[in-house]
């Protein structure tokens, strides 16, 4: 059984991932825009590469961040031709100055994950995923629980290995 430390701290944790996530990723697009004039398809193909192929981020979480940025005055934008391309303004490049350090984590980061550090766990991960939901569709309720059981198990070993339970 989990305590209820350990809910507190996952609900805490994934609330506070999901801001840092949003800031680290608003960082990256202003960092992706630093040296040139895109539209949202290259900034997403930038980020892209920067992963090493890891990760894709969609439009709908590029477009939307642009927009934004653009509304708090860090980026410019002008339609050309089909395609509204963006760069930053003086206060954009200001933010990238004075967050150069996180952005260079980030950057590390990102690095790693293009080397394939915990490679094998990510597979891992991966497989399992794909096979839950290639079973999904026919998975009862008996099957179901029987699945998250064995899951809810191999999260608490996890969670014990990673406290140095034994």
């Amino acid at each position: 059984m989990i305590s209820l430390d350990i809910a507190k701290k996952e609900k805490f944790f994934s609330a506070e991932r999901k801001a840092i996530a949003r800031r680290a990723f608003r960082l990256m697009v202003l960092k992706v825009l630093e040296n040139d004039k895109m539209n949202g398809y290259e900034v997403i193909r930038t980020m892209e590469s920067l992963f090493g192929g890891n990760y894709t981020p969609s439009p709908g979480l590029v477009y939307p961040t642009l927009r934004v940025l653009e509304k708090e005055g860090l980026v410019s934008s002008e339609k050309i031709g089909g395609s509204r391309y963006y760069w930053l303004t003086d206060a954009g490049k200001k933010l990238l100055a004075d967050r150069k350090e996180e952005i260079e984590g980030l950057l590390e980061r990102m690095k790693e994950l293009k080397c394939g550090k915990h490679s094998e766990l990510k597979k891992t991960i991966e497989r399992l995923l794909r096979t839950i939901y290639v079973y999904l569709p026919e998975m009862g309720e008996a099957k179901e629980a029987q699945v998250v059981e064995i899951l809810e198990g191999v999260r608490n070993k996890i969670i014990s290995i990673m406290e140095g339970e034994k």
